[in-house]
């Protein structure tokens, strides 16, 4: 399960929702059906890193 970020473009504006699933095309689809919007309102969209994928990517900066 990964954690995504997407933003779709409204009449009133932009809005950003986060969502659990396996893969993209299920958040997508999950996000357009409980906003009522369509495929092409989709403006961004991106995983958010999980606390253990912040810490291990730290840890390998610190040996540059």
């Amino acid at each position: 399960m990964k954690t995504f970020e997407i933003t779709l473009a409204h009449d009133a504006g932009e809005v950003t929702i986060r969502t659990r699933a396996t893969d993209y095309k299920a958040a997508q689809k999950t996000v357009c059906d409980a906003e009522k919007a369509p495929l092409s309102a989709i403006k961004t969209w991106r995983v958010v890193p999980t606390a253990r994928q912040i810490t291990k990517t730290k840890s390998l900066l610190r040996g540059i």
